[in-house]
């Protein structure tokens, strides 16, 4: 009596052999723990364990200094951007000075050339002003020695001037 095997008489047929894997830590049958599950699968386990918990201590503390370092820059900036702000603001009270006592001069010098005492009018209405600027400057300038002492000389020059004129 033949098999049908679908191939042609003669030709012998194999017997194919089944393996089952049963995964990590499943016993076997007979309740014996598999080969697999040896001691060097379990320290292979924990050191990849190991390595990962420390690759991502790692990747927190250079998280945490690059937080901290954007953290100073940013004040750093924001320290500059103050001081700045406060240089322009003494620039302005200087050209506002610079222009009021452009303003007088030209009077002074009008009343000079003309000989009319109309012309003093800008001269004598600038003086307070003019004071008053550079007291405000004065004060602007007073948390820095040198540039306070600038001020002053700035000041005594202007009075000068005012004195000479009278």
């Amino acid at each position: 009596m033949s098999l049908n095997t679908g191939k042609p008489q003669g030709t012998p047929v194999m017997a194919s052999t089944v393996i089952h894997h049963q995964p990590s830590g499943i016993s076997s049958p007979a309740g014996k723990p598999r080969p697999a599950d040896d001691e060097e699968t379990i320290n292979h386990g924990r050191k990849t364990l190991r390595l990962t918990l420390a690759g991502f201590a790692c990747s927190l503390i250079v998280m945490a200094t690059l937080s901290v370092l954007a953290f100073q820059q940013a004040n750093t900036f924001s320290q500059a951007a103050a001081e700045i702000g406060r240089h322009q603001e003494i620039l302005l009270k200087l050209e506002h000075l610079r222009a009021a006592l452009a303003s007088a001069e030209t009077g002074q010098r009008n009343y000079l050339i003309t000989g009319n005492r109309s012309h003093l009018e800008p001269y004598h209405q600038t003086q307070a002003g003019i004071r008053a600027d550079l007291q405000a400057l004065a004060s602007e300038l007073a948390e820095d020695p040198r540039q306070s002492a600038w001020a002053a000389d700035l000041r005594d020059a202007v009075e000068t001037r005012f004195q000479a004129f009278e």
